[in-house]
């Protein structure tokens, strides 16, 4: 799966957590939102 925008992360986030993919990060500044966007997401619950 490669990611390359904000429209792709709620799909990475579903499957990081459900453990079912490797994920291929292709954008620098994705990886960052998308670290920030599941601990955001996890301190919210």
């Amino acid at each position: 799966i490669v990611a390359a925008g904000h429209h792709k992360v709620d799909g990475l986030v579903g499957l990081l957590r459900g453990g079912f993919a490797d994920v291929l990060i292709t954008d620098e500044f994705t990886a960052r939102f998308v670290k920030e966007y599941i601990v955001y997401d996890e301190g919210g619950e």
